[in-house]
């Protein structure tokens, strides 16, 4: 299954960090916006949800997007894994 991970972030928050040292660790290739650059807050707005982390998952076989809001390893293994 091919997927295109982007993850909208801030470099102040701590459940970011860990969202990208997770994703790292299980060496997933992701796009990282940090939400402080202007052009990345607007595309984050528009997925209307509340607070960061946030993972889009968009599956290229399907076009299917599934987000992740917040981080929990569980969840993130469960979608990644």
């Amino acid at each position: 299954m091919d997927k295109e991970i982007t993850l909208y972030g801030s470099d102040s928050c701590i459940y970011c960090s860990r969202a990208k040292e997770w994703l790292e660790k299980h060496q997933l290739e992701f796009i990282y916006k940090d939400i402080s650059d202007e052009t990345n807050m607007k595309e984050f707005d528009g997925y209307n949800v509340f607070g960061v982390p946030l993972a889009v998952i968009e599956n290229k076989e399907t076009n299917e997007v599934t987000m992740l809001n917040g981080f929990s390893p569980n969840k993130y293994e469960k979608e990644f894994l």
